[in-house]
């Protein structure tokens, strides 16, 4: 029991390591176009994970607000975009990233995410969630944010997923904004 146990957790990481490694190589093509590639890229996440809603929040042009580019819901199988947080509403979050980038994890109802859990993390039934940065500039630039419904201890395999896929749109976005900058030259 124990061996069949261990194959299955080792298929299971060879999987997700598998679509993480899928998603960034094609992150790093060149015609890739990050707003249309979000919404596969959070399917193919939350049905390949078993996670329920997998976003993607970027600071705005004027950087007071995060815009959802694409929400998940695996459960409906529907996207959705538009939503936004003002940075204001989740600044302890954003400082936590700032201080120590990386990644927070927890139950909705914990302090970080308290600021959220009055508006959309009440609404989807969120239990537990996986927030990401996307960093760049020295600062955040975006969050990935994996959501469950009910409690979910988040696995290291998770998480280091979650974070390989973000430093993923990092390059990515940075990538796009030295070829804007070389097209203006």
């Amino acid at each position: 029991c124990f061996f069949l146990w261990q194959r299955q957790k080792q298929q299971t990481f060879l999987v997700q390591r598998e679509l993480v490694n899928d998603l960034r190589s094609r992150l790093a093509a060149e015609a890739v176009v990050l707003e249309e590639f979000f919404p596969r890229m959070t399917e193919a996440l939350a049905l390949g994970l078993g996670v329920d809603h997998i976003s993607i929040w970027l600071r705005s042009e004027a950087g007071t607000t995060f815009v959802c580019r694409d929400l998940f819901d695996r459960g409906s199988r529907q996207h959705s975009s538009g939503q936004a947080a003002a940075v204001a509403d989740i600044s302890f979050v954003v400082k936590l990233l700032e201080q120590q980038p990386g990644w927070i994890a927890g139950a909705a109802s914990d302090q970080p995410f308290a600021e959220w859990q009055r508006s959309w993390l009440r609404a989807k039934k969120t239990g537990s969630l996986l927030l990401c940065s996307i960093a760049g500039k020295g600062k955040v630039q975006g969050l990935l944010c994996f959501e469950q419904r009910g409690n979910c201890h988040w696995q290291e395999a998770k998480i280091e997923v979650v974070c390989r896929v973000a430093d993923g749109i990092a390059l990515a976005m940075a990538k796009r904004e030295r070829l804007q900058l070389r097209q203006t030259l």
